[in-house]
């Protein structure tokens, strides 16, 4: 085991103004220093005999090169340092996913640094794992790909010189100079509607805490472990999905978008989405903007509208367009876009990030640094407090990467998720463009096998003089404590809802009900409406909804044609209900 670097730091070169996304990092981290949010592990497969003393030479000068690897960072300022160590430790055939998670643990302390550190591992000869552990304030992932490039040419020849990057001072100086109030109009009409993040209704759905992270999207949480999960689409798939976004002038990244956005809305059942997605905002009038070595992207949520009639084509140009117009506004914060719309500081925006890349690390450092990378892998690691970020990577196959919190997802739930992904672009196509949106499903022809026939009894014997609500009778006598209801206001077991939909069919009856008489009912969606339903199917009845959204008028008729002789409501709603209704029953 080789010691750390200790050496103190030199004298300071320079204080800057942090950027809007790592002032939003640096209070996460300070609200909860020991939490691992934002903290970055990127696992170097080298299948190759190590020359660890060339390497670490190799990390100190790409350190002595580039000033963000030598920074700090307080509320007031970054501050460059002349000298920061380059912690480095030497390990032998450790158990790599327990270093991993051990190693996350210990979070760099922000204030005074370092704020990267690296681990060797030899599990074999010619076998060895480097694991760089640095903070996400530092650098974003395309100055990842350029460091990881530097760095090895350092190592494969450490007689060649580095050529001058741009400095990421001018872009932190740049930053400090913008006026975010000429946004503040688009962003109050994008997120028209949005009162808080949509919500992923899964099966295996824990309670999700509020959320945290670098961007800043909300109260930090400590995060206990992270998992993932990936699928690759095959090859001629993604051949076919990069032909049809060559045909309609629209990219790979739509398309992933756009599926995404579908995804979320048929499992939150609602017509109007909101996610994360992330900008690379390196079109800017700083110098040598593309190359810059440092934190350059933003996290902006972006909200898509899915009408069910709407043709896949003009949904997949409206996206792209949208894509296009954030373009002026891809600098404004997440805490001003929060504040300009009156959404919440207590609650994130939302919970679900979609990154798209072109290619992963892999690919990009095998197609860019030459025949040196053949064999080198490369797998970053990332640790945010967002429940789930998927990473999409446009490479010969397209490939889904997963991060997410066990403790909100299982991995079947996730690997499910991949699945009805992937179907969606398959559809994508398959069917015409002028297909609408509802006609694209999630259930794969997996899923329909399993749910349609596998599943189903193959000579089910079913009473048919039984009723729905007979039918519940008896699972609630012989399931009594299970849980058969849960709502925002309640959990009920069956016992429990069986018994008060009876007190409420007893009720309905001494007010001189008869079976086959029509119930108005007009309730909000709470546990109470489904114990009503039950009750007025229990006295015979049949209920007649009345959803207040509907003129007055329509309900008026609707409660006249239909002689409903009694109305169930709530108390809050009775005096916006039209017409005269014989008799009222509360809830």
């Amino acid at each position: 085991m080789t010691a750390p670097d200790h050496r103190p730091s030199g004298t300071t070169l320079a204080s800057l103004p942090l950027t809007p996304l790592q002032q939003g990092m640096y209070f996460t981290w300070l609200q909860n220093p020991t939490a691992g949010i934002d903290l970055e592990q990127m696992v170097c497969t080298l299948p190759e005999a190590i020359d660890a003393p060339r390497l670490r030479a190799a990390w100190e000068r790409l350190t002595a090169a580039h000033p963000i690897l030598r920074t700090t960072f307080t509320a007031e300022a970054a501050t460059i340092h002349e000298f920061l160590p380059v912690p480095w430790m030497e390990l032998v055939a450790v158990d790599l996913p327990t270093f991993l998670e051990k190693d996350r643990t210990t979070p760099p302390d922000l204030t005074t640094g370092p704020l990267q550190r690296l681990t060797l591992i030899r599990l074999a000869p010619e076998d060895y794992r480097l694991i760089w552990t640095f903070h996400h304030i530092l650098i974003d992932g395309r100055a990842i790909t350029s460091l990881l490039k530097e760095v090895f040419a350092l190592y494969d020849h450490p007689d060649i010189p580095l050529p001058p990057a741009p400095s990421f001072q001018s872009h932190n100086l740049w930053q400090a100079t913008l006026d975010h109030t000429h946004s503040a109009p688009f962003w109050k009409d994008h997120l028209t509607g949005i009162t808080g993040p949509t919500p992923l209704v899964v099966d295996h759905l824990a309670k999700q805490a509020p959320m945290g992270s670098g961007s800043p999207i909300g109260p930090p949480v400590t995060i206990p472990s992270q998992a993932e999960a990936g699928l690759s689409l095959p090859i001629f798939l993604t051949n076919q999905l990069r032909t049809l976004a060559s045909t309609h002038g629209v990219t790979l990244n739509t398309l992933v978008q756009a599926a995404f956005a579908l995804l979320l809305s048929r499992y939150a059942g609602e017509d109007r989405v909101i996610f994360g997605a992330t900008r690379a905002c390196r079109h800017t009038p700083v110098p040598g903007s593309r190359d810059i070595i440092g934190l350059l992207i933003n996290t902006l949520p972006v909200k898509v509208d899915l009408p069910s009639d709407q043709p896949l084509m003009t949904f997949l140009n409206s996206l792209r367009q949208l894509w296009l117009d954030l373009r002026p506004h891809e600098h404004t914060p997440l805490s001003f876009i929060r504040r300009t719309c009156g959404l919440s500081p207590a609650q994130a925006p939302f919970h679900h990030l979609l990154v798209f890349e072109n290619d992963d690390y892999t690919g990009t450092l095998r197609t860019t640094g030459g025949p040196a990378f053949t064999n080198r892998s490369f797998h970053l690691r990332e640790f945010t407090s967002v429940p789930l970020t998927l990473a999409v990577y446009g490479s010969t196959a397209l490939r889904f990467h997963c991060a997410y919190q066990p403790a909100t997802f299982d991995h079947d739930t996730i690997q499910r998720l991949l699945g009805h992904m992937a179907h969606l672009l398959e559809q994508f196509t398959t069917l015409p463009a002028s297909t609408p949106l509802a006609a694209f499903t999630l259930t794969t022809p997996t899923e329909n096998q399993l749910l349609l026939h596998d599943w189903q009894p193959t000579d089910p014997q079913v009473d048919s003089e039984i009723t729905l609500h007979g039918w519940f009778t008896q699972v609630a006598q012989h399931f009594p404590d299970r849980t058969a209801l849960t709502a925002e206001d309640a959990t009920w077991t069956y016992a429990e809802l069986d018994r008060r939909s009876t007190t409420i069919a007893h009720a309905l009856f001494t007010a001189g009900v008869s079976p086959g008489d029509f119930v108005g009912i007009c309730m909000d969606r709470r546990a109470p409406l489904i114990a009503s339903l039950l009750g007025i199917l229990k006295a015979g009845a049949a209920y007649l909804p009345i959803d207040l959204a509907y003129p007055p008028e329509r309900l008026a008729f609707m409660l006249e044609d239909a002689q409903a002789p009694i109305l169930l409501t709530e108390r809050p709603l009775a005096s916006k209900i039209p017409g005269n209704p014989a008799t009222i029953l509360f809830i």
